[in-house]
């Protein structure tokens, strides 16, 4: 029996590696190309609770951003949860100037029509893991920074 319950705890409760880690680099490099200062795993207060998220760039005569990177599975599950998170952060007054970004990961598995929908009409942006090249004109459509030509 003690054996058996050693061997259940290593496999449930595996140490997970964040396979988002990689995604979250390159938005890091996009950021950092336009010199944005930003923070890492910073919290945003909504109206409810504080809500974290993996990147976060503090409103400086700009709109400021808060940038999520999601992971592939559970998709609607994951959509929901950020779906409420978006409203609770937009509830609170302070936040009008701070715009919420989401980056799904598309790399490993699909998200349904349904799952995007939800992240687009909820975040400011919701954009796919394959479609990072657009960041910077997405930055720019959200006023979070401008870009000289």
């Amino acid at each position: 029996e003690v054996a058996k319950m050693i061997g259940d705890v290593y496999l449930v409760h595996k140490q997970r590696t964040n396979v988002e880690d990689d995604l979250i680099s390159e938005v890091r490099g996009v950021l950092d190309t336009r010199g944005l200062a930003y923070r890492i795993g910073d919290k945003v207060q909504g109206q409810l609770e504080s809500h974290p998220f993996n990147l976060f760039v503090p409103p400086n005569g700009h709109p400021g951003m808060a940038l999520s990177v999601l992971p592939g599975q559970n998709s609607h599950t994951v959509a929901q949860v950020w779906a409420y998170k978006c409203e609770d952060i937009r509830r609170e007054s302070r936040n009008r100037n701070i715009k919420l970004l989401l980056v799904y990961d598309t790399r490993y598995e699909r998200w349904s029509d349904a799952s995007r929908a939800i992240l687009e009409s909820r975040a400011d942006a919701a954009l796919p893991s394959d479609a990072l090249a657009n960041l910077r004109n997405t930055l720019e459509r959200q006023g979070v920074v401008t870009y000289r030509k």
